[in-house]
């Protein structure tokens, strides 16, 4: 039984060295870079970011031209159709009524309380 404890304890006491030894490693760190390298990597990043937007503001310029475009020459083509059919079509003539009959009361009136 004492053995056993002994072994348990030294295992234990394993454990934890080795826990120890691995926490203390360094982890790997990313490559220190230059004032110039970090510079040109933000100038980079506001290139990027520039483009972008100009490539965004060109798209919506295009897409309003385009719309402008495309709403004038529709109205040109209703424009050339009116002018093709010509004035309006006469007004169709109105119907004509039927006689009116004249109907007569035959119930005469009385108060309805007395």
């Amino acid at each position: 039984m004492i053995r056993l404890t002994i072994y348990l304890l030294q295992l234990g006491c394993l454990f934890l060295i080795c826990s120890v030894c691995f926490s203390c490693q360094k982890a790997p760190t990313e490559p220190i870079l230059t004032k110039e390298q970090l510079v040109e990597n933000e100038l980079n990043k506001r290139i990027k970011i520039f483009k972008s937007q100009r490539i965004e503001k060109c798209r919506k310029d295009a897409y309003l031209q385009a719309s402008k475009m495309a709403d004038s020459i529709l109205i040109a083509r209703a424009k050339a159709e009116r002018i093709k059919l010509g004035d309006r079509p006469d007004k169709p003539p109105k119907p004509i009524l039927p006689d009116t009959l004249s109907t007569k009361d035959s119930i005469e009136l009385k108060p309805l309380i007395e």
